[in-house]
């Protein structure tokens, strides 16, 4: 009896495991597949099976050698490939100060991806797009969706969707009109639900 009820233990751990996420102290994550992130004293996080993209930034005290020195860094976009075993860690690649300074200026690597310990450097890296004037970070939500938007990546239920690479490989008329009202206007889907209502 008491194998049976291992066994349904292991198959149920199995089943509802999942990629993790943690980050270093002073990293913040804004959002995970365009979805706002909620604080996390952890800073553990969950990842989906498949593509997954991460918004974070850095804000802490390093070290200068004799004292420490606030480094506050823009948001990045982090897009990285997980599975259920997938255990990543981010981190910086020093806690000096110059350093990471040097790093960020010269557009260099400046913080390490880990899964399971072991380096990895297979992932997209690009810097959130500021909108214009004062606060240009106030509303990062905001700027990851104008990204993604203009960037044309979608996410399904926390799935990223690929359709321009979808189009490419189907004959799916529904998964060419989901692609086309992404990426009409917002004065054009509201057209096109009014026509899709009148000739109902």
């Amino acid at each position: 009896m008491k194998s049976i009820f291992l066994f349904i233990f292991v198959l149920v751990s199995s089943t509802i495991q999942a990629a993790q996420l943690s980050v270093e102290r002073g990293f913040e994550v804004h959002t995970i597949n365009g979805q706002e992130v909620e604080e996390n004293s952890e800073s553990h996080y969950e990842l989906k099976d498949g593509d997954n993209q991460i918004v974070f930034s850095f804000s802490g005290n390093l070290s200068t050698g004799t004292s420490s020195e606030l480094l506050n860094t823009k948001p990045y976009v982090l897009t990285l490939d997980t599975d259920k075993n997938s255990e990543i860690e981010i981190e910086l690649i020093s806690r000096k100060h110059k350093r990471v300074v040097s790093a960020l200026e010269k557009s260099a690597p400046w913080f390490v991806v880990y899964d399971q310990d072991k380096e990895i450097e297979d992932f997209q890296l690009a810097l959130l797009p500021a909108k214009k004037g004062f606060f240009p970070y106030a509303d990062i939500p905001a700027l990851v969706a104008n990204y993604n938007k203009e960037n044309k990546i979608y996410f399904s239920d926390g799935n990223l969707v690929d359709y321009e690479q979808l189009e490419k490989v189907t004959n799916s008329k529904f998964i060419k009109l989901q692609s086309l009202y992404l990426d009409a206007s917002p004065e054009e889907r509201k057209q096109f639900r009014k026509w899709i209502i009148d000739i109902e």
